[in-house]
């Protein structure tokens, strides 16, 4: 049986507070490394912000309980307005290639 990975939506608002967080966080020195530094290289929050806007736009789908679909309505408004306008797009194109109907 395949295992699903679901994490419940007030996690993935903390980690998303996490990711923020650390991306605002200076660099001690002697730690950093150009290639960490460079602007090119994407920021954690920017990596892994993808997966957690997947988890919660898949509990979007559930058939089962409203209830779920609800939190996920909130938690991605919550997420979007914590992030910003700057990051609007991936929102709107995780939704776009997740949700197929509806």
């Amino acid at each position: 049986a395949k295992k699903l990975k679901i994490l419940r939506p007030a996690i993935v608002l903390a980690l998303l507070k996490l990711y923020q967080r650390l991306a605002t966080l200076p660099l001690p020195l002697d730690t950093v490394s150009p290639r960490i530094s460079a602007p090119s290289s994407p920021s954690l929050l920017d990596r892994k912000l993808p997966h957690l806007i997947t988890t919660i736009v898949n509990r979007l789908k559930s058939r089962m309980n409203s209830n779920d679909r609800d939190v996920a309505r909130a938690t991605l408004s919550k997420m979007a307005a914590s992030l910003g306008p700057h990051y609007l797009p991936l929102f709107v194109s995780q939704l776009g290639v997740t949700l197929n109907e509806g």
